[in-house]
């Protein structure tokens, strides 16, 4: 829905700008996850 919001804004399609928005949710919990990786398992007592 922000992505179609932010279309009508910079004069964009709405598939591009939800697409650009896909890539920066996928970008972020690739570092999340990866973050999350290179700490190890982590035992929950």
């Amino acid at each position: 829905m922000r992505a179609l919001q932010a279309s009508f804004f910079n004069g964009r399609s709405p598939i591009f700008s939800g697409l650009r928005q896909v890539g920066v949710g996928a970008a972020a919990a690739a570092v999340t996850f990866a973050a999350g990786g290179s700490s190890g398992p982590q035992s929950v007592s």
